[in-house]
């Protein structure tokens, strides 16, 4: 039985050595960016949609302004049809993983291979 014990015990050391396990980044930034171009979803139902939109970052409390960035909202149309303007000004919480479940992302823009965050607060200026 004891040497079952400590062969069952070494086996779990062998298996899980060397592996680590890296935390998600659950940081959050603020920006402040213009919407450079609106992305297109279909209004939430059913289906939970996060739509990807393209902004410039005019300030950052983590990168130099000027960056072009993916901004992802989950069920945009909550703020309003005409809330998202193109050249408006937008005051952002952001982070880079996803905070609230969605069912699908719409990225227009993904080609661009651009970073992407996920929007948790916004308040257009």
């Amino acid at each position: 039985m004891k040497l079952s014990l400590i062969a069952c015990l070494l086996l779990m050391a062998f298996v899980s050595g060397g592996q680590t396990v890296q935390p998600a980044d659950t940081s959050s930034y603020v920006v402040k960016a213009k919407l450079l171009k609106k992305g297109y979803a279909p209004d939430c139902g059913i289906v939970s949609w996060g739509l990807g939109q393209k902004f410039e970052m005019v300030a950052s409390s983590f990168d130099p302004a000027g960056k072009k960035i993916i901004l992802i909202m989950t069920c945009p149309e909550m703020h309003g049809r005409d809330f998202f303007s193109e050249e408006k000004m937008y005051t952002i919480k952001i982070f880079r993983t996803r905070k609230i479940p969605v069912d699908a992302v719409v990225n227009d823009f993904k080609e661009e291979n651009l970073p992407a965050f996920w929007i948790s607060e916004i308040n257009r200026e």
